[in-house]
């Protein structure tokens, strides 16, 4: 009897406890857009596209990926609000990262002074120089930062919430990158 009781007394605590554990892991708006930027910053792509509704984004090419740490190391983000009603949320999002268009101006114009003096001397741009001074802008300690919000939507799903792609998401993916993918394809 004795004994019977003291079962029964672990089997209730040990269901306590599971229902703890289990309600604590329930995946919320919040959780969603914590585990995407934390996976993004370590370009763990993989995983990031677990939080995404849509297709699994793909690798950044070798080549490129020294230019997407350098960018995305430093990210730093903040939930500032969250709406949530049935299967549909609003995550407010503040990011703090380089400034993108206050660096590609004078990355543009160290290029465009090298470019006119190999015009004239035929000499041609070394191996890779382009890359090498973006990251190396992206790297300095003194690079401008600056702050944007997004506005994530995110869907209600049988595996929890999902970020859904839109031009807010698309912000956060590239934001300014694309002048730094002109800069390049210009050279």
């Amino acid at each position: 009897m004795f004994f019977e009781k003291k079962r029964s007394m672990v089997l209730t605590a040990l269901l306590l406890i599971m229902i703890v554990f289990l309600s604590g892991c329930k995946v919320t708006p919040e959780s969603t857009v914590n585990g995407f930027f934390k996976a993004w910053k370590r370009l763990d792509f993989q995983k990031a596209s677990k939080y995404v509704n849509g297709d699994e984004m793909e690798s950044v090419a070798k080549e490129d990926r020294d230019i997407y740490k350098a960018l995305y190391s430093n990210l730093e983000y903040h939930i500032d609000e969250v709406s949530a009603e049935k299967d549909e949320a609003i995550v407010k999002v503040s990011l703090e990262n380089i400034d993108i268009l206050a660096i590609s101006g004078e990355i543009f114009g160290e290029l465009l002074g090298l470019s006119i003096s190999q015009a004239f001397s035929g000499a041609e741009l070394e191996e890779g120089y382009v890359d090498k001074l973006i990251i190396e802008r992206l790297s300095a300690k003194d690079v401008p930062r600056k702050t944007t919000t997004v506005y994530l939507k995110l869907l209600r799903s049988k595996d929890g919430w999902l970020i859904e792609p839109d031009y807010e998401f698309a912000k956060v993916l590239v934001g300014d990158l694309a002048v730094i993918a002109e800069i390049i394809d210009a050279f």
